[in-house]
Parts: structure tokens; C-alpha cells; sequence
């Protein structure tokens, strides 16, 4: 009896290679089929049929590279054609299910979203646990150089855990991470560099936003532009968008300059153009980013109003997203960015403290600083007065030397009485690292009361390549 597989071979030996390639894009659906096809109507049964098992599928690839004529589709053919592989065996399979029971997340389809790099619509019914949804994505084929979502879920899922604290949740973590960079190896091992270098990635660098609702970002940078007196005030415009869950690594967006009272006007548009780029791929909030220079650390970014459109009165940005500003450096000094990451890492993992500067007394300015410098556990500042007056300008100035990396105010200094209540809570030591949607909470709910007030918060990982002092424009 003939063997089967060497009948193939010698079957498919002078077939034209325009006509095998076709055949095998046609059965994996790759093209459709067309009237001149039907000539080689047997070529194409052959084929169709070798695709129904393992062994024809790897006869065919035999074929593909026996080819020199082709040689250039042999590796995308043999990628298609490969029999898919178990991602774990049943044994290894248990024990990351049992490690994965002892992970709590807030907002599963969230991670399933990320996961999935949003080519999930949503979360499919009765996946309420994050093992079963490991179990669900376990069951999906990978195309070689993807990385398997199962492996991307474990480690989006346990990038937050490691700024909770107690020594079960750490050994917890360096479990998942050590298995994770097991399979690192393997993938290198299977010659699957690409997946490898995306898994190695995710484990490596911090997440992009502490959370786990996976943010997207605009940042946008502020600063006049120096021009002469019988010029137009101008302000340079810069932004960047950051899309990418596994790193910080905002895109430059471009540059433009523009008369001062078009700026926010300009910068609607910029968040318009976004949220329309992203309506369809993204579904974490948008954090809007203000990179501002000290003399305009105290600008009303989030009173800026969009026009809603239909008749609709205008909104405040900062009722509809978290609004943060963040310092450049000319506002923090090099020499205290040690402190700087120390103080947020503290932040994170839920054991910092915020400091409220006394409002109704003389401000003892260097006891402040001195209090501030050496209180490692201080991560968050509550200013007296706006920065742009004393002593809100000198506190600010303190709070940036000693590494603070959150500062709060209200601009207007005859509500901080309300303003410092209504901010009792959110700036608790667990509640800290969710300050930017607290934020955006008291600003929808107290908006009678304390609505204009700003938040400085400075992520250590999130720098961006600032354009410093500006020149005069010819």
C-alpha cells in the first residue's frame, strides 16, 4: 500500500507554485476563489483535503519549502499550517489556576479587553473569574509571533498586585512572574522571539497607569512663546497620545502655535480628534495631561469648556475627564528625582501620607520645608493659597524639593475651607493612588461648592521630552 504522505508529495511535485500558493490560501480562506481556479479543480480538492489533518498539513509545508520558486511564501505558509500546540500540560495547567483564585480584580473586562488587544468585542457571559477567563483564552489559537492573550492576562493581571501590600500577595507575585518568565523561555525556545519580547516587556517596565480600568492618555504641553509687545500673545502647543498598555511611550502628535485665546478652544479639537480615533479600539477613561511651565502652573486647564454641539450648553473638561497637571524641570530640580520615584512608589503601594498646609495661621515656610524633606512618608501636598501668591508659590517650591509627587490646590482661596472637607477622603494613605477619579468625583458632585481647584500629579515614569526655555519666533 502506497504511503500516503509521499503520494501527496509526488501528487503535488509539478503543480505551477502560483497554483499550490492559491490552493492553500483558498482552503485557509485567505482568498476567494476565482473562474480560473476551476482548471486546476483536482490541485484544489488535494489540498483541501491535506488540510483536514496534521500530517497533510505538514506534507503541504514539505511541498512549500521543497520549492524554490517559493521560497519567499514558504514561511508565512508554514506559519498558517503549523498544528496548533497546548499552551500549558494538565498538571502545570492547575497549579497557575489555583494561583490566579487568589487574584483579586475590580474590573475583569477591562483586563479581558486588553487582553484580547481589543479584538474582543466583550466580556463573553457567565466569565465572572479571572481563572475562568484564563481557562476561556487558554482554549484561543495564536498565530506565531503573538503573544498568547492567556499569558498577556496573567501578566496585566498581576501588575497592579505588586503595589498591594502583605507577604502572601508577594509571594503571590513572584509565583505568577516566575512561571511567566518560564515561559519566556519556552517561546525563545520555539523560536518565537517576537511573543517573547512582548511578555519580557510586561514584566520588565512598570504599567503605564497604576490601575486597572487601562487608561488612555493625551498629554498636551503648555508655555508662551516670547514675541515682541506688538505681537500676538502666543502659546506653543505640544502633544503626545499614549495608547500602549504594556509601556510609557507616548507618540509626538506635533507642534504649533497659537494666539493664547485660541488655546482652548485648539485643545477640544486635539481631545475631539482622539476620542474619535479612539472610539472604536480603546475603552479605558482618557486622562488629559497638562504639561505646564511654572508660571503657568496655576491655569484653569480643567474650567475649559467643550462644545457639546445640538443646542447644548458648553462643559467643563474636568467634569467629563481626569484632568492632572504635570511639572517640567524647570519646576522640579534633577538632584531630587531619587526622592521623586521613592515618594511615588510609596504612594502606590498605599502607604503615603498627605500633609495639609495650616489655612487660618502664619506659615512657618522653613519648618514646611524642613517637615517635608525629612518626612519620607509625606507623598501629597495641600497648598494654603494658589502658586501663583505666597505662600502657595514658596509651598509648591518646598513640596518640588523634598519630592512630593502630588500637590493640590484650590484657586480660589475663599473656598479651601470647603475644598480641604471635601478632599478628607481621597487623600487617605489607600486611597491616594486613586486620586485622579476622586478628583473628577468631587468635581461633578461639589461643583457648587469647591469645583476649581487643580491636582499636580506627577507620575515619575511618565516623562516625555519637554522643549525647554523657548525662543523668540522669527
Amino acid at each position: 500500500m502506497p504511503d500516503p504522505v509521499a503520494q501527496l508529495m509526488a501528487d503535488l511535485a509539478h503543480v505551477p507554485p502560483h497554483v499550490l500558493l492559491n490552493a492553500i490560501r483558498s482552503g485557509l480562506r485567505l482568498r476567494e476563489v476565482t473562474s480560473q481556479d476551476f482548471q486546476h479543480h483536482d490541485v484544489f480538492t488535494l489540498v483541501y483535503a491535506s488540510l483536514e489533518s496534521n500530517a497533510g498539513r505538514l506534507t503541504l509545508i514539505e511541498v512549500v519549502r521543497s520549492r524554490p520558486d517559493t521560497s519567499e511564501s514558504a514561511a508565512e505558509i508554514a506559519q498558517l499550517l503549523y498544528p496548533a500546540a497546548p499552551l500549558l500540560d494538565e498538571p502545570e495547567f492547575q497549579r497557575i489556576l489555583a494561583l490566579l483564585h487568589q487574584c483579586a480584580v475590580d474590573n475583569l473586562g477591562a483586563l479581558f479587553h486588553a487582553a484580547t488587544q481589543g479584538s474582543a468585542l466583550s466580556l463573553p457571559s457567565g466569565l465572572a473569574t479571572l481563572p475562568a477567563l484564563f481557562m476561556f483564552l487558554t482554549d484561543s489559537n495564536t498565530r506565531p509571533g503573538t503573544l498568547p492573550p492567556a499569558l498577556r492576562l496573567v501578566a496585566y493581571a498581576i501588575r497592579n498586585l505588586v503595589y498591594q501590600q502583605g507577604p502572601v500577595l508577594q509571594e503571590l507575585v513572584t509565583d505568577l512572574r516566575t512561571w511567566l518568565y518560564r515561559q519566556c523561555d519556552r517561546l525563545r525556545d520555539v523560536g518565537d522571539t517576537k511573543a517573547a519580547v512582548e511578555l519580557d516587556d510586561l514584566l520588565r517596565n512598570p504599567p503605564p497607569f497604576p490601575r486597572e480600568d487601562f487608561p488612555v492618555s493625551l498629554i498636551v504641553e503648555l508655555d508662551r512663546l516670547p514675541a515682541p509687545n506688538d505681537q500676538r500673545d502666543l502659546f506653543q502647543i505640544r502633544h503626545w497620545r499614549q495608547t500602549d498598555h504594556t509601556r510609557w511611550q507616548p507618540v509626538a502628535m506635533g507642534s504649533e502655535n497659537v494666539p493664547r485665546a485660541q488655546v482652548p478652544r485648539r485643545v477640544y479639537e486635539l481631545i475631539s480628534e482622539a476620542e474619535e480615533e479612539w472610539a472604536r479600539k480603546e475603552r479605558g477613561p482618557l486622562v488629559l495631561e497638562f504639561l505646564l511651565s511654572p508660571e503657568l502652573i496655576n491655569l484653569g486647564v480643567d474650567q475649559w469648556p467643550q462644545d457639546m454641539g445640538n443646542g447644548l450648553p458648553p462643559r467643563k473638561l474636568g467634569l467629563d475627564y481626569e484632568v492632572v497637571i504635570r511639572s517640567d524641570s524647570r519646576l522640579r530640580p534633577l538632584r531630587r528625582h531619587r526622592d521623586w520615584r521613592a515618594r511615588w512608589e510609596r504612594c502606590m503601594s498605599g502607604a503615603g501620607v498627605a500633609h495639609l498646609a495650616p489655612l487660618h495661621e502664619e506659615v512657618d515656610l522653613a519648618g514646611l520645608h524642613h517637615k517635608l524633606r525629612v518626612g519620607d512618608h509625606l507623598v501629597a501636598l495641600v497648598l494654603s493659597t494658589p502658586p501663583d501668591q505666597e505662600p502657595g508659590r514658596t509651598q509648591l517650591r518646598a513640596a518640588m524639593d523634598a519630592g512630593l509627587p502630588i500637590v493640590l490646590w484650590s484657586r480660589n482661596s475663599a473656598q479651601n475651607n470647603d475644598f480641604c472637607q471635601s478632599l478628607r477622603a481621597a487623600v487617605q494613605s489607600q486611597q491616594l493612588r486613586r486620586l485622579p477619579t476622586s478628583v473628577r468625583h468631587i468635581r461633578s458632585t461639589a461643583v457648587e461648592i469647591c469645583d476649581n481647584f487643580a491636582l499636580l500629579w506627577d507620575d515619575p515614569n511618565h516623562r516625555v521630552a519637554s522643549s525647554g526655555q523657548l525662543k523668540r519666533p522669527n
